[in-house]
């Protein structure tokens, strides 16, 4: 669970707490910077039943090591477990998984984001989601710089634009695993000839 605070008219600040934190991950190159960000979901859903995402957090370095303590430093504040990223570089995993190891972290599960190899579908998801209101990205954020130069319907995967590729990663996570709201199963009570039993339910 993590914390969203909007500033609004007056400087008067709000609160709302945000869950199912989720990560995307961009290695360092020699070219380009490391990077990171987590996004989280609004408690409550919209008109659509879709639950928005907040920019919790975001860190730029330009060696793994440094981005990988401060990853795993936030991961642990924001309760995110789950992070997206591109594999196709064994190396950079290994690199990854040795500094998890060296800490004693076991249970983080990094992976391929859905629609990996089809970043145009990528970044229409992230079209998608800033349409209809459902990503809120803060000004003056990495990301938000970044959009700022390019063309919202222009978006496309470029080195240079690190943070929007790390944005369509884990864009593309919430929109296939978690975007819908599910209710909460109901229990059910069961009698069996042993007494009584208490079962969970389906939906």
């Amino acid at each position: 669970m993590a914390v969203y605070e909007i500033e609004g008219k007056e400087g008067r600040v709000t609160k709302e707490e945000l869950r199912g934190v989720k990560g995307g991950l961009v290695f360092p190159t020699p070219a380009t910077p490391g990077y990171f960000l987590f996004l989280g979901q609004t408690v409550n859903p919209n008109l659509t039943g879709r639950y928005p995402l907040r920019l919790v957090s975001e860190f730029k370095a330009e060696m793994p090591g440094e981005l990988f303590k401060v990853l795993l430093d936030q991961m642990a504040i924001f309760r995110c477990w789950e992070v997206f990223s591109d594999l196709s570089e064994k190396s950079n995993l290994t690199a990854f998984k040795q500094v998890c190891e060296a800490r004693g972290l076991r249970g983080i599960k990094i992976e391929s984001p859905p629609f990996f190899e089809n970043a145009d579908h990528g970044f229409l998801l992230v079209r998608e989601w800033l349409r209809d209101g459902d990503l809120q990205i803060p000004r003056g954020s990495i990301v938000h710089d970044q959009f700022k130069s390019i063309d919202n319907d222009d978006l496309r995967e470029s080195a240079q634009f690190f943070a929007l590729t790390a944005l369509r990663f884990v864009v593309a996570g919430y929109d296939n695993f978690l975007c819908y709201w599910v209710p909460a199963p109901k229990r059910r009570v069961s009698r069996s000839f042993g007494g009584r039993i208490e079962t969970k339910g389906t939906l």
